[in-house]
């Protein structure tokens, strides 16, 4: 009889195309309403503020999304660099960045600014300094290397000398992907290129699941980008990722089959552990010394709609056309519609168009979320004092459906605790969507997906 604790692709096949988020936030951006506006976003702002200790703030700069790389595609993005676009889209990110400061009291110290993928290659370095002086204008940020600046670049279009531009911004963590089909793509010597440019913290995405991309080429690449030890490293299979990347619709004939796609992460997560990578969670894999091991060692491991992050929970203010904020329990969303997005600012106005106030329960299933994704451990009397709730009472559907995933070895259950296993951590977006309320229960047959 076959260990339950040994999970092979043909079981993993099963799994791995469950619907479910990957939980960026929750609810999900699909679960935003028209009817949250400016007021909402105020007061969200307000109560914030008068937190007695009120959290740090992150701030995240969104791109147009004609500037946005397209992965699971045949060949790679375009160079996105147009003088006139960037001019007016910086001078409205100016403008906004005005609007919203003032809103937030001054000692609240900004500890991570992230750059949306496209917006490096659609921006100068003399236009992403303007960007970050204005930032500095009207927000406490911090000193840099004090704080994190991360910026995700193309890998197609990025050279020696932007690199050691972005370093003299105070640039330092720097993120790229890759396909195996990118001909002439050194994953490898990008990440050498960023360190000799002094930036430390490279993460490299490799992306895997194109229909017409030999296994073995996906491996390949992830074996050369090894030998030059990054500090993160993504596994990321392209059906799964359209809260990062700007992924058309992709139709099953264009990806490959399920049982494909499981033979390699199982293979590439051999490979990442046995190059000394810890598993952080999802599809995410560091090393030792990174920041974010080390926030999950310490238990402040947080995830929002930036991934995972180093510095606990923050309160995230977005920028750009159809930028997330994530205030307290509150969620808005800016204007999705370039054209609408640049008559809003140009009318002196805030941009946010759409988003949702948390009830109990969001809050309290945030909360799971958090803790099965970042910790990879719900502690239930805890979880209990906290949301004044009956665990099993209240989550008695949720844990039946956790029992099937128990079967299989991917998270182990007692009347104290669920945790995730090492296996778990392959599928623990799968895990997490047993508590997703908004999900279609017909769209996920849990039980039917894993007999056999």
């Amino acid at each position: 009889m076959q260990s339950p604790n040994i999970l092979t692709p043909e079981q993993l096949s099963l799994i791995i195309d469950i619907p479910a988020d990957r939980y960026a936030c929750y609810p999900s951006s699909a679960q935003f309403v028209n009817d949250f506006g400016a007021d909402q976003y105020l007061a969200a702002i307000s109560s914030s503020n008068g937190d007695p200790i009120p959290r740090r703030l992150s701030l995240h700069f969104s791109a147009p999304d004609n500037c946005k790389p397209v992965y699971c595609s045949d060949s790679p993005p375009p160079e996105c660099r147009d003088e006139r676009q960037a001019g007016a889209y910086l001078n409205r990110l100016i403008r906004e960045i005005s609007l919203t400061g003032e809103l937030f009291d001054r000692d609240r110290d900004v500890v991570q600014i992230s750059l949306d993928p496209g917006l490096v290659t659609l921006l100068s370095p003399d236009q992403l300094s303007d960007l970050f002086d204005s930032s500095a204008r009207h927000f406490h940020v911090l000193p840099i290397g004090c704080h994190d600046v991360a910026a995700t670049i193309d890998a197609m279009h990025c050279g020696s000398h932007d690199l050691r531009a972005y370093q003299d911004l105070g640039i330092n963590r720097i993120s790229f992907a890759i396909q195996s089909h990118y001909k002439g793509a050194s994953g490898a010597k990008l990440v050498d290129e960023c360190r000799s440019a002094g930036i430390a913290n490279v993460r490299v995405d490799v992306i895997y699941g194109f229909q017409y991309e030999h296994p073995e080429w996906v491996i390949s690449t992830l074996r050369d980008i090894l030998d030059a030890k990054p500090s993160r490293v993504g596994l990321r299979d392209c059906a799964h990722l359209p809260d990062t990347f700007r992924v058309p619709s992709v139709p099953s004939r264009t990806k490959a089959d399920a049982l494909t796609r499981a033979k390699i992460l199982l293979s590439g997560d051999n490979l990442l552990r046995e190059a000394g990578y810890l598993h952080l969670g999802m599809d995410v894999y560091v090393l030792p010394d990174d920041p974010l091991a080390e926030a999950q060692q310490g238990g402040h491991l947080y995830r929002d709609a930036l991934g995972f992050g180093p510095h606990g929970e923050t309160d995230l203010i977005g920028f750009g056309v159809g930028a997330i904020s994530q205030i307290g329990t509150a969620y808005a969303q800016s204007a999705t519609h370039l054209r609408r997005w640049e008559a809003t600012i140009d009318a002196g106005q805030r941009t946010v168009r759409r988003g949702r106030v948390l009830d109990d329960d969001d809050v309290a299933r945030a909360a799971l979320m958090q803790a099965i994704l970042c910790e990879g451990v719900v502690r239930l009397r805890n979880f209990e004092d906290r949301h004044m709730l009956d665990f099993a009472i209240y989550f008695e559907n949720e844990l039946a459906q956790l029992e099937q995933h128990a079967e299989r070895g991917l998270v182990r259950l007692s009347s104290e605790e669920i945790r995730v296993t090492p296996l778990g951590r392959l599928t623990s977006r799968v895990i997490a969507a047993c508590f997703d309320r908004y999900r279609s229960r017909d769209a996920i047959p849990v039980g039917d997906r894993l007999k056999a």
